[in-house]
């Protein structure tokens, strides 16, 4: 009986001993089947293509566009860190395994798509779990690596000017929600933009052509000056009203300025002053009448085309619609008192208006602005891009319009400003209106230091009204910030 009660027992000990290996077995082998599925299936969904490019760097060679995702692998984010009107934005097709699957569709990464291509693209398989940790301490496989095709481009940008422009102007439209504002800052003694940005859509306002208003005046006393119609002293006489051709037109100061010099009265923005000025210009047929004004030849010196033209880019990143413009002819005084004022068909970018006040910042010399220094493929072949020049104002007559700008913000509409102690400030405001009836554009364009200039700049405030109390403060805080930015300069 007791041999039978210890083969039973020994039985029980077998078969359980039997079931639990079975069972273990199953579950090792089932598991292990999960886990390689599991792992599959995550190699699988980490899985992407990696399409190189070419950098795109500030002046001083901070990155812009291609920025190191992973030390560990040989990939790069390519949309702009800072700048992203001029850098561009990139479009990619997954579905491509050609180095077509990806193309820059604005700003540089569309300029010099091919350029920056940087061939086929490369396959990153990741292994991670659920929790995004690495599993067998591997970071990726990477299949198909290759050396990077693309060519890098050197800017003009100053990534912390940019970045100075960028966070002043969109903590504004925070507090204030204009449609739109535009600022382009250039070196005086080179041509190059140190910073170019906008905010409010997706257009780069910076390149859009907007009735400029007063500031244009720079350009109509500018040609008066260089045919000696008048001079700084030149007296005037300002009742605050004109009557043309039967319709009354108004000054800024609508009691006039009385007996006024042509120095005060730009200061001062009159428009009467303007207009008087700008009619000295005119050319007329046999019959008296208003056929032309030599304004428009000075305004072409500086990129204005015939409001005729219908597709010509300003700026190698602009746009095809948007290009300065002036009228083909004038056939009245109205025709002429726009002309004189930025209204009407004249139009221009803020990039336009830098171009003309670094020109006089700069003894008479127009630098054509540029965005790109260099281009430098892989194997070391470079691309160095010079710029145009050429002499527009003699010294006599830029010497005055130097006199004439400074004065406007020692004791005119640009007055307000916190440059006296810090070497002055010289520009001209401008408050032009909108096409729709809805609230003025703002403008402010000038150049500082005033006594030895190294920059200069302009502000446009989409529907900001007044110029004096919306563009000029934000080009004076800017000003001020980029001269602590760089003091020894």
């Amino acid at each position: 009986m007791r041999k039978k009660r210890i083969v039973f027992v020994s039985m029980m000990f077998l078969v359980a001993f039997f079931s639990i290996s079975l069972r273990t077995g199953y579950l090792l082998v089932n598991d292990n089947k999960v886990s390689i599925d599991r792992i599959t299936n995550q190699v699988s969904s980490n899985s992407f293509l990696y399409y190189p490019r070419g950098e795109i760097t500030d002046r001083n060679g901070i990155i812009l566009s291609g920025k190191v995702v992973d030390k560990e692998l040989p990939i790069k984010d390519y949309n702009a860190i800072i700048a992203k009107d001029v850098i561009g934005h990139l479009s990619t097709d997954e579905g491509n395994t050609t180095s077509k699957g990806i193309k820059g569709v604005s700003g540089l990464q569309q300029l010099y798509d091919t350029e920056l291509n940087g061939g086929i693209p490369i396959k990153i398989a990741m292994y991670s779990d659920a929790k995004g940790e690495n599993i067998f301490g591997e970071s990726a496989l990477v299949y198909g690596d290759h050396l990077n095709e693309g060519s890098s481009l050197v800017t003009t940008l100053d990534y912390h000017i940019q970045n100075l422009v960028e966070t002043e102007i969109s903590s504004i439209n925070k507090q204030k929600g204009y449609p739109g504002i535009a600022v382009v800052v250039s070196d005086v003694a080179s041509g190059d933009i140190l910073a170019m940005a906008s905010n409010g859509d997706e257009t780069n306002k910076s390149l859009l052509s907007f009735q400029p208003g007063s500031v244009f005046k720079t350009l109509v006393i500018a040609k008066a000056l260089e045919d000696e119609k008048i001079d700084i002293d030149t007296m005037f006489k300002c009742n605050g009203h004109i009557d043309i051709d039967g319709t009354t037109k108004h000054c800024s100061k609508s009691e006039g300025h009385g007996e006024i010099s042509l120095k005060d009265a730009f200061a001062q923005s009159c428009n009467i002053v303007a207009y008087e000025v700008a009619m000295m210009l005119n050319q007329e047929d046999d019959n008296e009448n208003i056929i032309y004004n030599d304004v428009l030849n000075l305004a072409k010196e500086f990129g204005f085309q015939d409001d005729t033209v219908k597709s010509m880019k300003e700026f190698p990143i602009s746009y095809d619609y948007s290009y300065p413009s002036i009228p083909t002819r004038l056939y009245n005084k109205m025709d002429v008192f726009n002309l004189a004022l930025g209204q009407g068909k004249v139009m221009a970018s803020p990039l336009t208006m830098t171009k003309i006040l670094a020109t006089i910042a700069n003894d008479g010399t127009l630098i054509e602005p540029r965005i790109v220094l260099s281009q430098t493929h892989p194997l070391g072949d470079q691309i160095i891009y010079e710029t145009d020049r050429k002499q527009i104002f003699s010294k006599e007559v830029n010497d005055k319009l130097k006199i004439l700008l400074e004065e406007v913000c020692k004791t005119g509409t640009g007055e307000e400003n916190s440059l006296i102690d810090l070497g002055g400030l010289a520009g001209k405001s401008g408050t032009a209106q909108h096409i729709s009836d809805r609230e003025n554009h703002g403008w402010f364009a000038g150049y500082f230091p005033a006594n030895e200039p190294k920059y200069a700049m302009t502000v446009l405030v989409e529907e900001g009204g007044t110029s004096s109390d919306t563009a000029l403060p934000i080009f004076d805080k800017i000003a001020v910030e980029i001269l602590k930015l760089y003091p020894e300069n």
